[in-house]
């Protein structure tokens, strides 16, 4: 039988310039977790705005509905530029983490701002 021998395969020059240098994980998941909780936060605010913008219930309801989602979507604006005060490296993300970001602004603005207005007497 004859001897085994290992062979590691031939890298192209083009290749082993174009290999990247290595991430640290810990600050990449950190950053998320961070992302994610301001943007949590950044709906709370939002809601909290909205609801002390608003008025009371027995006033134009539509006009009220369009300031506090106009509220909102300043919210999701200002994210961009929290994450970058916050160094938390918003310059790589994606349009689906934008699209993540915002969601999560808009769904804690709207618990947070419905959960106001129930208790609010009309």
């Amino acid at each position: 039988m004859p001897p085994m021998t290992t062979t590691t395969p031939a890298v192209p020059e083009e290749k082993k310039d174009a290999v990247s240098p290595p991430r640290d994980k810990h600050k990449e998941y950190r950053d998320r977790i961070v992302r994610t909780f301001l943007g949590c936060m950044m709906g709370m605010v939002a809601g909290i705005i909205s609801f002390a913008a608003g008025g009371s219930l027995r006033e134009d309801v539509f006009s009220t509905s369009v300031l506090g989602f106009l509220i909102m979507l300043a919210s999701v604006v200002l994210q961009k530029h929290v994450f970058f005060l916050m160094r938390c490296s918003g310059d790589g993300l994606t349009k689906k983490d934008w699209l993540y970001h915002g969601f999560m602004t808009f769904a804690f603005w709207f618990i947070t701002w419905t959960l106001l207005m129930t208790g609010r007497p009309a």
